[in-house]
């Protein structure tokens, strides 16, 4: 079973997904989580992407005993709006937001969970507004929107978080 212990500013949170008395969460036959990057559409390098992606993913490993871990396989070509296809793909939407995934102007990223009946995630798309937003990746200060907690939440979701009421939690719906 993976139990997600998280850090003090995430301690607020609620299961994404709820069955029967049950979260949502992934088998641990599935664990490590297995993902790949589309850095097409990123503000900034492939490397620079991928390592703050899986700087990200490590954050959520911090928490003793949290359980969550991850494989990061490559870089792909493949889209993040591959709905239920059987992988796991984070990657950025530069041109256009679809309008079913929220409004573009405050829609910073989206994860989208595949979540069986029996409450088993098996792969967690996650998408980057770059349409609408300039995220900052490096030097971030102000009223720079930083990449990096975005997609620190976000991957909150793919294992299996929802949002949190606590305005100071990482897991808090608004940035």
């Amino acid at each position: 079973a993976l139990i997600i212990a998280v850090p003090q500013i995430a301690s607020a949170w609620q299961p994404i997904h709820t069955c029967g008395g049950s979260y949502a969460r992934w088998r641990d036959a599935d664990l490590p989580v297995s993902y790949r990057i589309n850095t097409s559409g990123s503000g900034t390098s492939a490397a620079e992407t991928t390592r703050i992606i899986q700087d990200s993913f490590a954050h959520w490993y911090d928490p003793c005993c949290s359980g969550a871990s991850s494989n990061f396989i490559d870089t792909t070509g493949m889209s993040a709006l591959g709905y239920n296809d059987g992988n796991t793909i984070l990657g950025f939407q530069d041109s256009s937001w679809p309008g079913d995934l929220g409004d573009p102007r405050s829609t910073l990223g989206v994860t989208l969970p595949i979540i069986w009946t029996d409450c088993r995630i098996s792969e967690a798309d996650i998408i980057f507004n770059e349409a609408y937003h300039d995220f900052c990746y490096s030097g971030c200060s102000g009223w720079d929107t930083a990449f990096e907690p975005i997609a620190t939440h976000e991957i909150g979701h793919l294992f299996g978080l929802g949002h949190s009421s606590d305005d100071g939690a990482l897991m808090y719906y608004a940035y």
